[in-house]
C-alpha cells in the first residue's frame, strides 16, 4: 500500500500548501486503506462535496477537517465506486455499462452504434464522466474534441476507464437480464461486422479475378 511519506507528498501536491498535510494525511490514509487509487478517488469526491475549499489568492486548497472527520466512506474502493455510480441516472448507467462491456479501452463510436445515438450526443454525455474522474480520453486532441463537441474523420474516439475496478463497477449497473440482452446484441453486432468484412473480401476477390480474366481476353484477342 501507499506509505505515509508518499501520501504526504501526494497531499502536498494536491493542497499546494503544507499547513494541513501532517494532520490530514494519516486520516485519509486510514480511510483509503493505504490504497493509492482509493485515496485519489476520495480526494476527487471531497472536492466535489466542498470538503476541499479553494484559496484563490495563492491557488491552494484547505481541508474542512470537521467534515473529513465525519466522512465515513466504505472500506472497499469497489463499494465506494458503486455508491458513487448508484447516484447516476439510469441512462447514464446504461452508457457506462455498454462502454464497460467493450473493455477497459473502448470506442465512443461503438457505444453510439450499440445505443443508436449520434456521436455528438455520446460526446456530450461522456464529457461529464471525464469531469467526474470515471474515464479518461486518449490524448490532447481527444480532450479538445470533448471541449468543442466536434468530430472529424481523423478524431481518436478511444477512451478508457481510469481503473479496471471502475470498469467492473460499471458492468454491475445493469441487471442480469440487461447484461444478457447486451451480450446478445454485441455478439450479433460483431457477427454482422465479420460477415461484412468477409463479403467485402469476396467482392474484392471477384474483382481481381475479373480483372485477370479481362487481361487474358485482351492478350488472346491481340
Amino acid at each position: 500500500g501507499l506509505s505515509l511519506d508518499a501520501a504526504k507528498q501526494l497531499m502536498g501536491d494536491t493542497l499546494r500548501a503544507d499547513t494541513q498535510v501532517e494532520t490530514v494525511t494519516p486520516v485519509l490514509l486510514e480511510k483509503s486503506g493505504s490504497n493509492p487509487f482509493y485515496l485519489h478517488q476520495l480526494l476527487h469526491y471531497m472536492r466535489h462535496q466542498e470538503m476541499l475549499v479553494p484559496h484563490y489568492e495563492d491557488n491552494s486548497w484547505a481541508v474542512d477537517e470537521a467534515a473529513l472527520a465525519a466522512f465515513d466512506p466504505p472500506e472497499s474502493v469497489v463499494d465506494f465506486l458503486l455508491q458513487r455510480l448508484a447516484k447516476l441516472s439510469e441512462e447514464e448507467g446504461r452508457l457506462l455499462a455498454v462502454a464497460a462491456s467493450l473493455g477497459t479501452v473502448f470506442d465512443l463510436g461503438m457505444v453510439g452504434t450499440l445505443l443508436d445515438l449520434e456521436i455528438e450526443e455520446v460526446l456530450g454525455r461522456f464529457k461529464g464522466f471525464i469531469e467526474q474522474n470515471i474515464i479518461g480520453s486518449a490524448d490532447a486532441e481527444a480532450q479538445l474534441m470533448f471541449s468543442t463537441g466536434q468530430v472529424s474523420d481523423q478524431s481518436n474516439l478511444d477512451c478508457f476507464f481510469l481503473h479496471d475496478r471502475l470498469q467492473a463497477a460499471c458492468q454491475q449497473l445493469l441487471s442480469a437480464d440487461e447484461r444478457s440482452a447486451l451480450e446478445w446484441r454485441l455478439a450479433k453486432f460483431f457477427s454482422e461486422m465479420l460477415d461484412g468484412e468477409r463479403e467485402g473480401g469476396t467482392r474484392e476477390g471477384e474483382k481481381r479475378r475479373e480483372g485477370v480474366a479481362g487481361e487474358r481476353l485482351t492478350e488472346e484477342s491481340e
